[in-house]
């Protein structure tokens, strides 16, 4: 028996092949034009930035969740105490913090308390000995659990230390930073940004150093940040840089560095059109201006 074919299925059959290979032809087109027009880093590390962020959220599914307006808070059951203050936190902070670094993310971001620092450091990998209380990565927040630094007893109390102390504001700054520039800066300036937000916002500063000091050079910060020995120097450096760019050059000039950043343009760049010095230059005023201002304060 000779088998025939329907006319119709074939017709079918023929337009979705056609117009599969239409769209894929457009989609090359429009690629090759993109990687043209616009830094093939930033869509690359957008790509992977939202697909490891999709991953991460799918990893969390299965734990206990609360939401608000701006954000999805998600934790085990041992820390369901902790998670309206989590989100009460993240909400007081989101309005100014995006507003200062222009950029509202889209849709709810998520932020997971864990435990303990143990369970925090294994899901990136990193040692026990690691000591971060939140760390933003690849658009998500990471916790540790408040009542792993926080032995206050009294509900208010500890609501208000957590706001003062907590990382909340420095990872969501990190987050938005990372969002506005697609990534594009080098760590020591993430870090003086998220510190200098959190600074405003609470008074606070990480480490205010004592006595005199051997600085780090911006070539030291740029190439090894996370690798150089004194932590705690490095850290008050990037938010000395920040808080003299502001001082010196005013919110907007700060705002026209992350534009440039935006654009492509690397920090030197960057800083050398706001300020009209070239980079080493510019790390001269910084030292400068430290010094007179006593920054680095007195034994």
């Amino acid at each position: 028996m000779q088998t025939m074919l329907n006319p119709t299925v074939m017709h079918g059959r023929t337009q979705r092949n056609v117009a599969r290979l239409a769209f894929w032809l457009t989609a090359i087109v429009f690629l090759t034009f993109a990687l043209t027009t616009i830094d093939a880093r930033a869509i690359l590390y957008n790509v992977v930035r939202e697909q490891t962020k999709k991953v991460f959220a799918y990893q969390t599914s299965g734990l206990l969740e609360q939401e608000s307006e701006h954000f999805t808070v998600r934790y085990r059951e041992a820390d369901a105490a902790y998670a309206g203050l989590v989100l009460a936190t993240a909400e007081s902070i989101y309005k100014p913090v995006c507003a200062d670094l222009g950029y509202n993310p889209a849709g709810k971001t998520l932020i997971v308390i864990y435990p303990d620092r143990e369970e925090l450091n294994g899901s990136f990998g990193w040692s026990s000995q690691a000591s971060a209380m939140g760390v933003y990565w690849a658009g998500s927040i990471r916790l540790l659990s408040p009542d792993e630094w926080l032995k206050e007893s009294d509900p208010e109390l500890l609501a208000a230390a957590f706001r003062r102390h907590g990382p909340i504001a420095h990872e969501f700054a990190h987050l938005l930073l990372d969002y506005r520039t697609n990534g594009n800066y080098p760590r020591w300036f993430t870090e003086g940004i998220a510190q200098y937000q959190e600074y405003r916002l609470t008074g606070e500063v990480w480490a205010e150093l004592k006595g005199d000091v051997d600085c780090y050079s911006l070539a030291e910060l740029e190439a090894a940040f996370d690798g150089l020995p004194d932590q705690d120097l490095a850290y008050y450096q990037s938010f000395l840089l920040v808080e003299y760019l502001t001082e010196k050059y005013g919110a907007d000039g700060l705002e026209t560095i992350i534009t440039a950043l935006a654009a492509g343009q690397k920090l030197p760049r960057a800083i050398e059109t706001v300020t009209g010095l070239t980079y080493p230059e510019f790390e001269q005023e910084w030292l400068k201006w430290s010094a007179d201002n006593e920054k680095f304060g007195t034994d």
